[in-house]
Formats: structure tokens, sequence, C-alpha cells
């Protein structure tokens, strides 16, 4: 949706609306959504609040929930502070700072690219199909979820962030491609490169970090990104004053690619800490933590019977299996949770 307003805009400004009176149209709209969604925010507080209150109805109900929900480990279960001190954190907001003003630079420069590739090599009849094809392609990146989601499940985050660099190269590489035929399929990678860019932020952050935190760390991740965005107008300007009238955008086009390979690298780096062996016993590194009194194979079956993988299902665990050696019968809910 962030792309089509490009397009929108076109079209408005080709029919002779003044670019100021756009501006300051668009910074009111905004000015409007951002209050409202601050207010609906405040006067719901209570509202959601009361839904909390009501997920569950009396003690035992929140004691019972309470102790068999897998609890938070990890960097989830760590306060916001320390999570922004970890490599974690460090990489998906380097990598943010990098990618995504590079994204909005190639929204601010594929028009002046195209004019200057078919200024300088004969293709200015198509130059305006060129510029309304690219800006109708590039809205629709949601066609590349499907490709996401099987990368997310099949190659895990760190592979999707790898995939999401390559298609970032890929399109650049296109770009640098002085024809039309390049161009529109640079345009197609380029939303296949958006598309996964912040879908792979937002399903790294809420893996990493939990549900808790996702959304301070997502905001402080686009604060920091929106920093170099001032960059841009000079480096538009500096382009275009290597060759007027049309410009030369080879060395910025090639500039945002190299600028682009530390923080792709950068994630091999943290896939390599995050392969160091866990402490024994950890069920999610497919070892088993034997409660004293509990013999090895029972606490395998019974781990088999409820599907317990994470490292939280542990504790739940031995109490289950304690309950069922005190009594001389295994437990009803014993029965009913390996059953599930």
């Amino acid at each position: 949706a962030s792309c089509i307003i490009f397009t929108f805009f076109k079209i408005v400004f080709d029919s002779g609306v003044r670019f100021d009176v756009l501006w300051w149209g668009y910074t009111a709209i905004a000015t409007v959504v951002y209050a409202a969604l601050i207010f609906g925010w405040w006067v719901n507080v209570k509202q959601a609040d009361e839904t909390k209150d009501r997920i569950t109805t009396s003690t035992t109900e929140r004691e019972t929930k309470a102790e068999w929900q897998p609890k938070p480990e990890g960097l989830k279960a760590l306060p916001i502070g320390k999570q922004l001190r970890t490599i974690e954190f460090a990489a998906v907001a380097f990598y943010a700072i990098v990618q995504v003003p590079r994204s909005n630079l190639y929204l601010g420069t594929v028009d002046l690219a195209n004019r200057c590739w078919a200024q300088q090599n004969g293709w200015e009849a198509q130059l305006s199909l060129t510029t309304t094809l690219v800006g109708f392609i590039v809205p629709f990146g949601f066609f590349f979820v499907p490709a996401i989601e099987w990368c997310i499940h099949n190659l895990g985050l760190i592979g999707t962030w790898h995939v999401t660099s390559l298609v970032g190269l890929l399109y650049n590489g296109l770009q640098l491609v002085p024809t039309q035929a390049a161009q529109l399929a640079g345009a197609v990678a380029f939303a296949a490169f958006r598309a996964y860019l912040f879908s792979i932020i937002s399903a790294w952050n809420a893996g990493t970090f939990g549900p808790a935190t996702m959304g301070r760390i997502m905001g402080i991740c686009m604060l920091l990104s929106a920093l170099p965005n001032f960059c841009q107008a000079p480096l538009v300007s500096w382009s275009l004053n290597l060759k007027p009238p049309t410009g030369e955008f080879y060395p910025l086009l090639l500039g945002a690619a190299l600028a682009s390979l530390p923080p792709a690298l950068f994630w091999f780096v943290v896939a390599c800490k995050q392969k160091k062996p866990r402490p024994e016993g950890s069920l999610a590194e497919g070892l088993l933590e034997v409660a004293p009194g509990i013999d090895r194979r029972t606490t395998l079956v019974h781990a088999t019977a409820i599907g317990a993988v994470p490292d939280g299902w542990s504790e739940g665990l031995h109490k289950l299996l304690q309950e069922e050696i005190e009594g001389e019968e295994p437990s009803t809910y014993v029965a009913a949770v390996a059953a599930a």
C-alpha cells in the first residue's frame, strides 16, 4: 500500500496539481491519521485490559493456564534493554539502516535513472510506457508472500535473510543494465525485494524477541533506518551533476549495491553465534532434562506424547511425571495431554 501512493501522486501531479499542494495535503492527511491512531489507543486502554481479564474466568483457570503455558525463554525472556544489547538486534538494526533507505532510493531514482538510460541508449520513445509500467509493478509485491512463507518455513529466518539479500542484489544488477527489458525485470525483482525486506524484519523481530517487545524493536529499527534517508537528496543531486542534464547513475547504483554487502554478510556471524552448543539437557537441542527419580525412557515417552520441543515444556513435564510416579495410576491430566 505504501508503494501505491507514489503511482497515485504521479497521476495527480500529471493532471496539473502543484507539488507543494500535494505535499501539504499529504502532510495534513498523515497528521489526522496518526492523531486518530494515538487517540484510539488512548480511549481503548481500559477496554483492552478488561478483555485480557475475561480470557480466564476463575483463579483456578488462571493458575492452570499459567502453569502449562510455555514460558518465554532465551531472548524473549529478556527485558527490552538487554535485548537491544544483543548481536541479534545489532544485525537487524544494521540491515534496516542500510536496506530500508536503499529501497527508498530505488523509488526516488528509478524514473531519473530510466530517463538517463533511455536518452543514452536510444529508447526515449518507450520511456513513458516504462515509467508507467514500473509504477504499476512495484505495488504488487504481495504476490511474493507465498514464496516468503515458503522460505521462512523451509530455510529458516537466517536463510530468508540471505534470500532477501540476493534478491536485492538482483534488482540492483538489473537496474545497471541500460535497457527497457532489464528495467522492467528490475522492477519485478524490486517488488519482491521490498516484500521480502519488510516481511523478514517483522518475522525476525517477532520470532527472536517475542511479541511483548516486537513493536518497540520494530519502531527503533524504522527510526534508525529513517536517518540515512537525509543523504538521498544530496546523492541524487550529485548524480545529476555528474553529466547534465540527464545525470550519471552508475556510481550511485553501484555504491548502493556494495553498501548492501556488509549487513548481508553479518548474518553469517549471527548464524555462527547461534550454532554454539546450548547447555546439555535442552529440549530445543533434542536433549531431555531428566528429573530426579524419573528414568530417561519414561521422560522420552511422555515428551514425545505431548510434543515437548521447546525448553518451556520441561518444567511442566517433570511435574506431570512426578505426579504419575507418586500416584498409583497416571493422572487424568497426564492421559489427556498425552492423548492430545
